[in-house]
């Protein structure tokens, strides 16, 4: 049978810590300005990431159980040894002389779900429905680095640590199979892109300010109506007239650009020695805006 406590460590390095780090090593891409930005009272899952979750997972959980169920005689693994007996299933030949849960199926059941796994690392690259899952990928250099590491381990631990893992070695054709049926959480990763799922919006109740003092719900509705997002008559929880995303990042865009002026114009007057300005001053600042 599966040793569960070896495979489930080895499951977990992949699908929690080397995952995690190959995906957070990524650099952020321009489009990261094109998209609004998130509301404070918006869910920790966004729509998107919860057909995600359910996409994927039961496409493996139907793999995984196809496999478990009928995989004995669709890879052909040849006759039960009672060394090797499942726990589960009675050591015994079903009818085409397989055996279900000798240890070469069980070695395509683990070698298959790690490939998933691998596999899905490609579609958790992309949160917000893009159809070209491989775009920018040379923004990340320690994702190939992970992803090599771990299919370097996988090839090792089926091939070479049977002792260790439980597994026996497969040939060529029989990693092909494996490889083969994982990668097809590629297409399933483009079809739930596909879905029209809608991102959440905030009701008409909704307090995107709940949570912070009566000074901070100010501050941020004032700066909502400096920056022209909202107007001042409204309330500081109506997000109804709020401005496109490229309009806000311009409009923030044109505040740097204003403030990058100012300081140049100050490091300007003082290598000419015309103005001596050691602090910044409404005065000062509005000298250098003028010049």
């Amino acid at each position: 049978g599966i040793n569960a406590e070896y495979m489930g460590l080895w499951l977990n390095l992949i699908m929690d810590t080397l995952a995690a780090l190959a995906l957070a090593t990524e650099k952020p891409s321009r489009e990261c300005l094109d998209r609004l930005p998130f509301y404070r009272a918006a869910p920790l899952l966004s729509n998107r990431m919860i057909a995600f979750v359910l996409g994927h997972g039961i496409f493996q959980l139907v793999v995984m159980l196809i496999t478990l169920h009928f995989g004995h005689d669709f890879f052909s693994v040849g006759p039960c040894d009672p060394k090797h007996g499942s726990e589960h299933v009675p050591a015994s030949n079903t009818a085409s002389g397989n055996c279900p849960g000798n240890l070469k199926h069980s070695t395509y059941i683990f070698n298959i779900f790690i490939w998933m796994q691998l596999f899905n690392e490609f579609n958790a690259r992309k949160l917000y429905g893009e159809k070209n899952i491989f775009s920018g990928l040379t923004r990340s250099p320690a994702f190939f680095l992970i992803l090599i590491i771990c299919i370097g381990f996988q090839y090792l631990a089926v091939m070479y640590m049977g002792a260790f893992m439980h597994t026996t070695p497969l040939n060529r054709d029989e990693w092909l199979i494996c490889i083969g049926i994982a990668a097809i959480e590629i297409p399933v990763g483009f079809l739930i892109n596909l879905l029209p799922i809608k991102p959440w919006t905030p009701g008409p109740n909704t307090d995107n300010t709940q949570g912070l003092d009566a000074k901070k719900r100010k501050a941020i509705y004032d700066a909502k109506v400096g920056a022209g997002m909202i107007k001042e008559n409204q309330g500081s929880g109506n997000l109804t007239k709020e401005l496109s995303a490229r309009k806000k990042w311009a409009i923030a865009g044109t505040k740097i650009k204003a403030q990058a002026r100012v300081v140049k114009a100050i490091k300007h007057h003082k290598s000419r020695r015309d103005v001596a300005l050691d602090v910044w001053t409404p005065t000062s600042l509005a000298y250098g805006v003028i010049y």
